[in-house]
């Protein structure tokens, strides 16, 4: 209690009272001190900037007083207006400080209307009232600000990111691009090597931190057709293919090209990348780079190569009826291990003549010797694999 008869929940709803019925007069006044105080740029002429400021300060007041009303721990959400607002000014070119200033301007207009009506109401020399509302108002701008700030920034970041992924379709297309729009991205291309990534799919924002944490390097991540798409940027080129493992979701699908230097490996990393991309959608495994599988990315990419590879290999292979499968399982096998017979035995859990036999029954089919068709016949078998998977 107070004065001895009223509490300060009582006192802040008398005091809340008096300052709605003059809220009108309110609102005025702070966009007077607002538009006074801290006036827009003078190359700033945006019509819905001028009328969201106007319903931000509207909904602002209210919410002031209903934070008042409740006391300094009240944080309830701040008004929609007032978010839309602060994205708006993002947008538009207003800086986070002229906002942060407006909305200081506005605090010292409405905190004169609360010490008025603390006067009025006689409690103007009642330090523990005085000290309560003071607080109430300071913990409600310091909610507010930093609320808008976040909302600043994060439309700032998507604006960012969009202008990013502009500069860098226009990099990747080769059109020109303008000096001011290289130092936009913040990432050294020209002179320094680059690895290019491409993915999709829940977690891809854990292997793009991972990755800064990992080099302590700049890392260019933009959004282009609904796909991340990264850039890790070093001076040196990366010598391990073993950096980067997946979060374990199995939705997630990571293709990652092989270094290149300046502006062309910059270029060359991220198209191999995509074209890998195009294998890791169709495979179990979820990361997949670009020197593993490069024929079997430009197979995806060519029909006609892709058509020929099957009519070569697969289609003789596929005259054995039934034991086609195990043909096939016997020379993916065979080639994984490096054409061991021995081992390749062990790992079908079947003889070593048994292996040799199938090996020379398919180079009977397909009227070559393994060793003059394997990066064919590899790849042709990995086609069919991927096929049977989609």
């Amino acid at each position: 209690m107070t004065d001895g008869t009223k509490s300060l929940a009582e006192i802040r709803g008398l005091i809340v009272r008096r300052l709605r019925a003059r809220r009108s007069e309110i609102e005025q006044a702070i966009g007077g001190r607002i538009k006074t105080s801290v006036p827009h740029p003078a190359s700033l002429e945006n019509s819905d900037y001028e009328a969201g400021l106007q319903e931000a300060i509207v909904a602002v007041v209210g919410y002031s007083l209903d934070a008042i009303e409740k006391g300094p721990d009240w944080t309830g959400r701040v008004p929609r207006a007032a978010a839309a607002q602060a994205r708006r000014a993002a947008r538009v070119g207003v800086s986070l400080s002229t906002i942060q200033r407006r909305y200081f301007a506005g605090h010292r207009e409405f905190g004169e209307f609360v010490t008025q009506e603390i006067e009025c109401a006689g409690f103007l020399n009642d330090g523990e009232v005085v000290h309560h509302l003071r607080r109430t108002q300071e913990a409600l701008l310091e909610h507010l600000t930093a609320a808008i700030e976040r909302e600043y920034n994060h439309e700032q970041e998507s604006i960012g990111g969009s202008r990013r992924s502009e500069i860098v379709q226009k990099l990747l297309s080769g059109e020109p691009v303008e000096s001011a729009e290289l130092a936009d991205l913040d990432y050294e291309i020209d002179g320094y090597w680059h690895q290019g990534l491409i993915a999709s799919g829940a977690g891809v924002e854990e292997i793009v931190r991972r990755l800064k944490g990992r080099y302590g390097c700049k890392c260019l991540c933009v959004s282009l057709n609904s796909r991340v798409c990264a850039w890790v940027g070093m001076r040196e080129p990366l010598s391990s293919n073993g950096y980067l493992t997946t979060t374990g979701d199995a939705e997630l699908s990571v293709a990652i090209g092989e270094p290149g230097k300046g502006f062309d490996g910059w270029r060359l990393t991220h198209h191999q990348a995509r074209a890998a991309f195009a294998v890791a959608l169709r495979r179990p495994e979820r990361i997949v780079w670009y020197a593993d599988t490069r024929l079997l990315a430009a197979a995806l990419q060519n029909e006609t190569l892709a058509r020929s590879l099957t009519q070569r290999y697969l289609v003789p292979l596929s005259t054995q009826g039934d034991g086609d499968d195990k043909l096939c399982r016997t020379l993916r096998t065979y080639i994984d291990l490096e054409c061991n017979a021995t081992s390749t035995a062990n790992g079908l859990n079947v003889g070593r003549h048994t292996v040799e036999s199938r090996v020379r029954n398919a180079e009977r089919l397909i009227g070559s010797t393994l060793r003059d068709c394997l990066a064919e016949l590899d790849v042709a078998l990995r086609l069919d694999e991927l096929d049977n998977r989609d």
